[in-house]
């Protein structure tokens, strides 16, 4: 009888593919610094801090591990950028901006990993295995490129273009931005003016589809309000996402969420996956959710704590909680970020040097309180475009009807205006209350005559309500077009009596109803807009058209 091979536990399954990726991280390094000719084995095991002798376990030759770690960075290409566009055939020029984000990612084209590449191309002509492995690459990607240059063309009527001739020449344009970061250092890289360039390139042949400000026409004037297209066009979506997100400055939780080292919050920004943590030395970092061996997200859940490193859940590869690694990979890419108001903010894309001071000029003087959490994140998906749940807010909930949810409908001073980058609502309580609450206001007002309830939305996405007892944060996520997610926190002052604790459990059972009720109303929302016999009509509320006068400047501006 044939003997019954025993199956490999799993521990040491996993165990295996952590070495085998380290050695193969560790000849990118060895390729980087010294070129395929001068990098030996010893070079491998010293940058990978492991015996010489383990390597002839997985690879029986330097060859064979040359021939694996080219594997890997093609396997990780069509992974990251092949794949993920393939989807996107059918929308041309949604495919043609993400293909030019992805192919200039840090993830795919770090100097060290762009360097490997022409390292292996140089060697290409003596060596058919290397020759094999990057044709591949090339004309998989040379097909790609091609084929969404003509499906656009379809699209567009435009017959007259060679879709050879354009998909050539958009090649040669990341070509040219490769062998730029190929001999810069990551931090002078100016990715986003590498991005605009090839932009302009597919301007320049496409103009109408790669318009500097994708606005439909209706919306040019002061006053006009968005068609329905507004709402579900994925052009419209992706420049949205480039000039209003990724290259502003974004809310991704209030301080006092990561309060000890290893907390942290996760966070999608625009097709970003992002988590900020707090380091042993206090300082809070914000890094891409995504391991370096695979793409695998290290946080999965919207908060929690890593303990003393972040450890990927899938195949246990540690990072400090600074985003160093042991590991010859490197460090977690880290994004820009900063601390204003007692709220961490995130730049996704931009220089480091970018300044915060204009993007969250609407802050002013106003802080964020000092108030402790009450409560999860909750997080709902909404079958709306973004743009309409901030329309909702700017005019449910600030203007017009703005206090109607508030806990009280007091006598008082209540004041509207619009601010730099936002809009701001005001109430100040006076002695007596009505509405839902109003026992516990009158009871409130009386303890602190003129308490004020403040609430403020800041563009692109976000409302912060502070109130006498406690404050919510709310966020709306762009996930695609007439699709989002709006995340919620309430947060109660750790040193409120009965009353104010009466006040903020009734505001979290309101809120969480609200939540329902205004999924409800988003959804019949998006599916009016963009129903075929839609057409803007009728008085645009303030709010509402302050928020549509700002979108229409940033789009312009971001050309």
């Amino acid at each position: 009888m044939a003997k019954q091979k025993t199956a490999e536990p799993p521990a040491e399954k996993l165990s295996r593919i952590r070495q085998r990726q380290k050695l193969i991280d560790a000849c990118i390094s060895a390729l980087y610094q010294h070129g395929p000719s001068r990098t030996t084995i010893d070079k491998v095991t010293t940058i990978a801090d492991m015996s010489p002798g383990i390597v002839n376990f997985y690879f029986e030759t330097k060859a064979a591990l040359l021939i694996a770690t080219l594997d890997h960075l093609a396997a990780e290409f069509e992974e990251r950028v092949i794949a993920p566009l393939a989807a996107l055939r059918d929308t041309p020029v949604l495919a043609l901006r993400e293909l030019i984000t992805l192919y200039l990612d840090p993830q795919i084209a770090s100097p060290r990993k762009v360097s490997v590449w022409y390292a292996f191309w140089g060697e290409a002509s003596a060596r058919q295995e290397y020759s094999a492995i990057c044709g591949k690459r090339d004309q998989d990607f040379a097909e790609l490129v091609r084929d969404l240059v003509a499906r656009l063309i379809a699209q567009t009527g435009a017959a007259h273009l060679d879709a050879d001739a354009i998909a050539l020449g958009l090649a040669g344009a990341l070509e040219l931005m490769w062998q730029e970061i190929a001999f810069q250092d990551e931090a002078d890289l100016d990715r986003q003016t590498a991005r605009g360039r090839c932009l302009a390139y597919l301007r320049s042949v496409f103009p109408a589809s790669f318009a500097p400000a994708v606005v439909p026409q209706a919306e040019s004037g002061a006053g006009a309000a968005p068609e329905g297209q507004t709402y579900q066009d994925a052009a419209i979506f992706a420049a949205e996402c480039g000039a209003l997100f990724r290259q502003r400055w974004i809310c991704v939780a209030p301080a006092h969420d990561l309060a000890s080292a290893g907390d942290y919050v996760a966070v999608d920004v625009a097709g970003e996956r992002l988590f900020a943590v707090r380091d042993p030395a206090g300082a809070v970092r914000v890094f891409r959710n995504a391991c370096l061996h695979r793409p695998h997200a290290l946080a999965r859940d919207g908060q929690g704590h890593f303990g003393p490193a972040i450890t990927c859940p899938v195949d246990g590869a540690e990072y400090a909680l600074d985003g160093r690694s042991q590991a010859p990979a490197g460090a977690l890419p880290i994004m820009a970020s900063t601390s204003a108001a007692g709220l961490i903010w995130v730049l996704t894309e931009g220089r480091q040097a970018a300044s915060a001071a204009g993007s969250l000029a609407g802050i002013g003087h106003w802080a964020w309180p000092a108030l402790q959490p009450a409560g999860a994140w909750q997080v709902m998906d909404v079958l709306a475009d973004w743009k309409v749940a901030v329309e909702h807010w700017a005019d449910v909930y600030l203007h017009g009807t703005a206090m109607i949810r508030a806990p009280a409908q007091a006598a008082g001073a209540r004041s509207f205006r619009t601010i730099e980058g936002g809009l701001v609502c005001t109430l100040t309580m006076g002695p007596a209350g009505a509405g839902w609450s109003g026992r516990h206001t009158a009871r409130l007002a009386a303890a602190e005559p003129g308490a004020v309830w403040d609430r403020r939305l800041l563009w692109p996405n976000l409302m912060l309500e502070t109130r006498p007892e406690g404050a919510t944060i709310s966020q709306v996520l762009p996930l695609a077009p007439g699709r989002c997610a709006i995340r919620s926190r309430q947060y109660i002052c750790p040193q409120a009596g009965r009353t104010e604790q009466a006040l903020s459990y009734l505001a979290a059972r309101l809120h969480r109803a609200w939540l329902a009720q205004d999924r409800a109303i988003l959804e019949s929302t998006q599916a009016g807009l963009v129903w075929p016999g839609y057409a803007p009509a009728g008085r645009t509320a303030e709010g509402v058209a302050a928020f549509w006068a700002w979108r229409r400047q940033q789009l312009q501006a971001a050309g």
